[in-house]
């Protein structure tokens, strides 16, 4: 199985969460959130 990192939109009511769309994360998005990982460890 291919590994990825998925960047997701979703929102909020009450007690449910809708997912509005989910797709793979852009190379600088990937490399924020790694850079972001790194920050916090």
């Amino acid at each position: 199985m291919k590994q990825g990192l998925v960047f997701v939109s979703h929102s909020g009511a009450g007690d449910r969460i809708r997912i509005i769309s989910a797709r793979l994360a852009t190379k600088l998005e990937r490399k924020r959130y790694e850079e972001g990982i790194d920050e916090e460890a």
